[in-house]
């Protein structure tokens, strides 16, 4: 074999593994097809597929396969919650199906005859799945993965967009826009657990400071809606942080705001 044959089907075995790294595999897609037909059938809308959600369940069967057993949390493993967040995915809801079979379609028709199973797989919150199938000894071991899923944004981009929320508030009361700046001290108290605005106001005279959490930066809270219309303020310094936890969901912003009067 010359070298160039050989560097060639080395790079095509690459490209052929890394493929299906990041893709279903065959029986993965017609699982994950199935779960599709059976939404479609009741009026639904399908499920994306999520490769985060798919790396999670990869990992969650390959230790049901290591132990030979169907679980959903194995000793020192963490919560669903914690896997899912892990990969990178962000949710406000998430759910597992688990199940061990000889093929793919006694396994989906063995889910949907469990309850419970069946109420993940026609949950109407959920628009995201992610499966991993794993053949060992003639068994196919199964995870199923469905979430929330929201479309993430950068800090900065929420942050601009609490801006223009807070902006809008105020010119449909007959106010103009509020000088709006960023502010790392502030996005550092974002970052931190349970900020306290009472310990902020100390270190911020003269600012009216207020902490929320959101997932949609047009929501703003009663706080934020009263301080944006009051007429001494005319500046608002904000920093925003996004710190993926069990508390905030893997899904929650984090935004402290200083509204000042122009005198600051």
């Amino acid at each position: 074999m010359s070298k160039r044959l050989a560097h060639l089907l080395a790079l095509l075995l690459c490209v052929s593994t890394w493929a299906g790294a990041q893709g279903p595999s065959r029986q993965e897609r017609k699982l994950f097809d199935l779960v599709n037909k059976e939404r479609e059938k009741a009026g639904m809308q399908r499920l994306e597929w999520d490769a985060h959600l798919a790396e999670a369940a990869q990992a969650h069967s390959e230790l049901m396969v290591e132990h030979n057993d169907l679980s959903h949390q194995f000793s020192k493993e963490p919560p669903l919650l914690r896997r899912a967040g892990a990969t990178g995915a962000r949710f406000t809801s998430v759910a597992e199906n688990v199940a061990v079979a000889g093929s793919v379609g006694d396994i989906h028709e063995s889910l949907m005859q469990s309850e419970p199973h069946r109420e993940n797989i026609l949950n109407a919150d959920y628009n995201a799945i992610g499966i991993s199938i794993i053949q060992d000894h003639g068994r196919l071991w199964v995870t199923q993965d469905f979430a929330r899923n929201l479309t993430f944004t950068t800090e900065e981009k929420f942050r601009d967009d609490v801006v223009a929320a807070v902006n809008r508030w105020r010119n449909a009361h007959g106010l103009g826009n509020i000088t709006a700046l960023p502010d790392d001290r502030l996005r550092t108290e974002a970052c931190a657990k349970n900020p306290d605005p009472g310990k902020l106001v100390d270190k911020l005279p003269g600012a009216e400071v207020t902490i929320f959490t959101a997932t949609d930066a047009r929501k703003l809270p009663d706080t934020v809606k009263d301080a944006a219309l009051n007429k001494a303020y005319r500046r608002m310094n904000v920093g925003v942080c996004f710190p993926p936890s069990d508390l905030s969901g893997f899904s929650k912003y984090w935004v402290v705001a200083a509204f000042y009067p122009a005198k600051n």
